[in-house]
């Protein structure tokens, strides 16, 4: 890993970007010498705070590793962790960097579903939102809520194998039913971002939630804050774009 680094900051600046956004960037390091790609995410926290986070292990790196490795044993489709790293010096403004595997070329969830509905390949449809509902479960078993759950934070392989990242806001908990708040607006992220990627037909947003609850039977609390978020984040997008979504919750 020291090698993979030493060639890294060499070569920051060429770097292939994938993702970069206000203090975290993506990059695929595709070093010959190491044979084969691998992907870093890195960290730009230098004040103060930062480093007491990293000193208490408690930094959006720390939080992402230990998220990963723990969904990794209980064998939930996520990039396997390969190890994380305190930059010191750091690489061009960045102080940590977590590694995973290379997944690879892969689709958004978003525009998956998108796909699938306009070519009316509707066991498929329904065999992806299955494995969306098996992740939420997957989480919740894990003694974990992840309040950033849904479509975005998924991608498609070229397999068809859906694989969920981005876990800097999961947090281990004693038991998710114990905490309605959090778990309701990790259902709610879930639907919300369901129901943008279907709209109009939201109809299947219901259905979707339906099977949900079904599967996960939530606390009733939990799922009143769904609902509160839920209608929050429609009226922010009438707001924002003037498209209404009209969005029937199973529960109300």
């Amino acid at each position: 890993m020291i090698k993979r680094l030493d060639e890294l900051r060499a070569g920051f600046e060429n770097a292939e970007v994938i993702y970069r956004r206000e203090n975290r960037i993506v990059i695929r390091s595709r070093q010959a010498a190491f044979g084969q790609s691998l992907i870093i995410k890195m960290w730009s926290r230098p004040d103060l705070k930062g480093k007491l986070r990293r000193l208490l292990h408690i930094s959006s790196c720390d939080h992402e590793w230990r998220t990963l490795v723990r969904l990794s044993q209980v064998s939930m489709a996520v990039p396997y962790p390969l190890g994380l790293c305190r930059l010191t010096p750091d690489i061009a403004g960045y102080t940590e960097a977590l590694f995973t595997e290379d997944l690879g070329e892969c689709a958004s969830a978003t525009n998956y579903l998108k796909q699938l509905i306009q070519s009316g390949q509707e066991q498929q449809v329904l065999r992806f939102e299955n494995v969306m509902i098996e992740m939420t479960e997957q989480i919740l078993a894990a003694r974990m809520i992840d309040v950033d759950h849904g479509l975005v934070n998924i991608v498609v392989q070229t397999s068809g194998r859906p694989v969920r990242l981005d876990f800097e806001l999961a947090r281990l908990v004693i038991w998710p039913r114990l905490f309605s708040t959090p778990y309701g607006h990790m259902l709610g992220q879930l639907i919300l971002l369901h129901a943008f990627a279907v709209q109009p037909d939201t109809d299947r947003t219901t259905q979707f939630a339906a099977r949900l609850c079904e599967r996960l039977r939530p606390p009733r609390k939990a799922l009143a804050r769904a609902g509160v978020y839920i209608r929050k984040y429609i009226k922010v997008q009438l707001e924002n774009t003037g498209i209404d979504t009209c969005l029937t919750l199973p529960w109300d």
